[in-house]
C-alpha cells in the first residue's frame, strides 16, 4: 500500500528562491528577518546571530544575493534599522538606532 509520509505543506514564499541565478528574493509583504537569516545561513559557513530582540519580529522584503551572503547583510542595512557587524565566524547583527534630527538654531 502506498500512503503520504506526514502531511502536505504549503510552500513557504520565502522558498521562492531563485538559485540557479542567485537570488532570494522575497514577497511584497516582507518575510520575518529570523526566517530570512535562516535561508541565508543556508549559503555561508558562518552563523549570523540576531542579537536584539527587536529585530526578531522586523518584516523584510527585496531581492538579496545568496552568492555573496556578506552583501546581502549589507544590503539589509538600507531596507531596516540593522547594524552588521562581523566577527570571527559569524555575523552579529543589532538594531540601529536611528539618528534624530540636529536642531537648528
Amino acid at each position: 500500500s502506498t500512503g503520504l509520509l506526514g502531511e502536505p505543506r504549503a510552500t513557504d514564499p520565502l522558498m521562492a528562491v531563485k538559485w540557479r541565478s542567485g537570488v532570494l528574493q522575497l514577497p511584497v509583504g516582507g518575510v520575518l528577518l529570523p526566517d530570512v537569516l535562516d535561508e541565508l545561513t543556508r549559503y555561508t559557513d558562518q552563523r549570523i546571530l540576531i542579537r536584539d530582540p527587536r529585530l526578531a519580529g522586523m518584516r523584510v522584503g527585496g531581492a538579496f544575493s545568496t552568492r555573496n551572503v556578506r552583501d546581502a547583510l549589507e544590503k539589509l542595512r538600507t531596507v531596516a534599522p540593522i547594524e552588521v557587524r562581523e566577527n570571527d565566524g559569524f555575523y552579529a547583527l543589532d538594531f540601529r538606532e536611528e539618528e534624530a534630527p540636529k536642531e537648528r538654531n
